[in-house]
């Protein structure tokens, strides 16, 4: 496949066809995300679940950012009625959807990960404090009595 003139007559429905099961990964992602948001026992922010969901698509997005900078090197818009055309088309469907839930699921991550933040700065304004409870002598002196004795 060349840069200058590769063949985008052959690449359209490729693209296509990856842009959507890539699209189809972020749908199945974020009803899972939805599930696990709606169960109290489920971590919606567990780093796994994102890391998987991240490589899962990884190879997916890359040949799909590829391919749409080899077909917008081209200069040529097929036409609307033509295959091509119509492909481009759904082509920036599948994008749209997938703009909008990457969008959905950012604010999600962003607003999740903010409050991790907040927590772990209050845990950390509170360390003096814990560290104090930890060094203080938890045994009575000898010479205590105990009442119950």
């Amino acid at each position: 496949m060349k840069a200058d003139g590769a063949d985008p007559k052959g690449l359209w429905p490729k693209t296509l066809a990856v842009c959507q099961q890539c699209l189809e990964l972020d749908r199945q992602f974020a009803a899972r995300l939805a599930s696990q948001i709606a169960d109290p026992e489920q971590d919606p922010l567990e780093p796994t679940l994102w890391e998987h969901f991240i490589d899962a698509r990884r190879d997916l997005f890359d040949f799909t950012t590829m391919s749409l900078k080899v077909l917008t090197q081209s200069q040529e818009v097929p036409p609307q009625d033509s295959l091509e055309g119509q492909i481009r088309e759904e082509l920036l469907t599948s994008l749209s959807e997938m703009a909008d839930l990457e969008e959905k699921l950012t604010a999600y991550l962003t607003k999740g990960l903010t409050s991790l933040k907040e927590t772990i700065d209050n845990l950390a304004k509170s360390q003096a404090i814990f560290s104090g409870y930890a060094s203080l002598d938890t045994k009575p002196p000898a010479n205590h009595l105990d009442s119950l004795a």
